[in-house]
């Protein structure tokens, strides 16, 4: 299973790979949205999304870590590399801090 990660990251086109897997990730809460709307939700029908999620995470990481030297100049690699481990850490905390905040109000 990792050699099979590896090969999207270092042989596919990541950025098509990156794409593939994140509209699969796009449509596992649409689909959990419309199965909420018309009252068909069942318990394994959120852990079957989940799971379908992080099958796409773990496949799609390698390829979205590898892109960023190839998008950024050489000199601006360390950059590049902790501006993408913001963006990942700023989503751990704002995420469910705004959920927290809308059940709050509501």
């Amino acid at each position: 299973m990792i050699a099979f990660i590896v090969m999207l990251a270092d042989r596919g086109d990541r950025r098509k790979v990156i794409a593939i897997f994140q509209t699969i990730q796009m449509l596992c809460p649409i689909a959990l949205v419309v199965s909420l709307a018309t009252h068909e939700i069942a318990p394994w029908m959120v852990v079957a999304l989940a799971l379908v999620v992080g099958i796409t995470d773990a496949l799609s990481m390698p390829s979205y870590q590898s892109v960023v030297p190839s998008i950024v100049e050489p000199a601006q690699i360390p950059s590049g590399l902790a501006l993408n481990s913001i963006q990942f850490d700023l989503s751990r905390i704002l995420g469910p801090a705004l959920v927290c905040c809308s059940h709050h109000s509501a």
